[in-house]
């Protein structure tokens, strides 16, 4: 059991690459995790523990309204984290994960009795920083950008985010959403629209999964895959 200050509305795992510590490692010194446990509350406050309950790292994802979506890289090529919010604001951010310096280290090369006193297996061996990368948003549905009252309507009216994942297709990363009006929307890892379908015939996805370069939608009792590079979905009867 993990002890929140605030309720979580969202949580994730990350798996991360097997990172051997560089140098001798102290004795109880723990080892570095495998993978981080994420987790986003509404007010956007997003935590990284590890998998035994030690908070490691937080950050604000920065987002003006409540926090609705949470979504990590499926790969660990790079360790992506994204978040959506209600007006369909997605932020995203990148993580490094290194090995932590530990006060052992540092005692075998400056010799100093002093350090004897901190104990190296308290402290987290991963060293996380957290880097803002781009935000970017969904868009308006493809017959009211192109109406002319289109023109005059702004993207608070854009259809209400219901699913997002981060996938991945022959090493070229995606950003997918999908919408309470039953569209996909692929966005390019620079945030620009790569591709738009209708799936839900008017009802909302609602879900996305992508694994190895598959990803798989659910609408309206429906279900199929997404071809990310022909930017084309396929449904599936069930009988």
């Amino acid at each position: 059991v993990m002890p929140m200050e605030q309720p979580v509305s969202h949580i994730a795992f990350l798996p991360l690459r097997n990172i051997r510590m560089g140098g001798p490692v102290a004795p109880n010194q723990a080892a570095m995790p495998t993978v981080l446990l994420v987790t986003a509350q509404p007010d956007g406050l997003v935590q990284l523990f590890s998998t035994s309950g030690d908070l490691l790292s937080s950050f604000a994802a920065g987002h003006k309204t409540e926090l609705t979506h949470l979504a990590v890289s499926p790969m660990q090529d790079e360790y992506i984290l994204s978040t959506g919010d209600a007006n369909g604001v997605f932020r995203v951010h990148r993580l490094s994960v290194r090995p932590r310096r530990t006060q052992y280290d540092q005692r075998r090369r400056a010799a100093s009795p002093d350090e004897e006193r901190f104990s190296p297996h308290l402290v987290s061996p991963a060293n996380i920083t957290v880097q803002f990368l781009k935000a970017f948003r969904a868009g308006l549905l493809p017959e009211i950008a192109n109406s002319s009252a289109g023109v005059q309507r702004n993207q608070s009216e854009a259809p209400q985010v219901t699913a997002m994942v981060l996938a991945s297709n022959q090493g070229v990363k995606y950003f997918v959403s999908g919408d309470a009006a039953g569209w996909i929307t692929v966005f390019t890892r620079e945030g620009a629209q790569h591709a738009r379908m209708q799936v839900g015939n008017g009802s909302r996805v609602d879900n996305l999964h992508a694994h190895l370069g598959n990803l798989l939608f659910v609408a309206g009792g429906q279900w199929g895959f997404v071809d990310l590079e022909t930017g084309r979905a396929r449904h599936y009867a069930c009988k």
